[in-house]
């Protein structure tokens, strides 16, 4: 059984960076892409990497995020094209949790 606990942690580029901290328990650090495993695309903007989340889950998600894509882009008006600095996609990570 491994446990992954990530304290203080920045995601750059699909990289995990971890800033020292105090931590004691026993750590396992590793990429994002080996806990995200599955993916996704829910259209050409909006991308769902998740850890155990159902497909019934996901497609929910994915119908609910394109409903507020579209209807923050009619209430806008921005004729569906992203704002000038870039920003063309939303990534949602979905991690699973379980207490003990």
């Amino acid at each position: 059984m491994a446990i992954y606990l990530i304290i203080d942690a920045v995601i750059v580029s699909d990289t995990l960076l971890v800033k020292p901290s105090k931590v004691t328990d026993v750590t396992l650090l590793v990429g994002i892409k080996e806990v995200l495993k599955n993916i996704q695309y829910c259209n050409k903007s909006i991308t769902i990497p998740s850890q155990g989340l159902s497909s019934k889950k996901v497609t929910k998600a994915c119908k609910d995020l394109i409903t507020q894509e579209d209807k923050f882009d009619q209430v806008f008006n921005t004729g569906n094209k992203p704002v000038s600095d870039d920003n063309t996609s939303l990534r949602v990570n979905s991690y699973s949790f379980h207490t003990r």
